[in-house]
């Protein structure tokens, strides 16, 4: 699925076969590599990378990471017209009944 909001996309596809709560996230809008890079910082057990380390200036093509889908979200931010990622610290399964 391919998520765009004005001139910035994410493509977004399934990771690791059914059931495997992760998510590769595909960009080449500078802007979100860059808060890709900060959530990875941050919280470094919610990503995995396809790579030994991304810096946003040596990255000319697609940055691809592997997420924890049940972690990770995209959010669109209107008041600056673009999209934002961000990453919920604590995520607890649901019991099952």
């Amino acid at each position: 699925m391919k998520i765009s909001f004005g001139d910035h996309a994410v493509e977004v596809r399934p990771w690791g076969g059914a059931g495997s709560g992760k998510a590769l996230l595909m960009t080449s809008d500078p802007i979100m590599k860059g808060k890709i890079l900060v959530q990875m910082k941050e919280f470094p057990e919610a990503f995995e990378t396809l790579a030994d380390e991304y810096d946003v200036e040596d990255m000319a093509g697609v940055m691809m990471v592997v997420c924890d889908a049940r972690k990770v979200g995209l959010f669109f931010d209107l008041e600056f017209m673009r999209p934002g990622l961000c990453v919920c610290e604590e995520y607890e399964e649901a019991e099952e009944a």
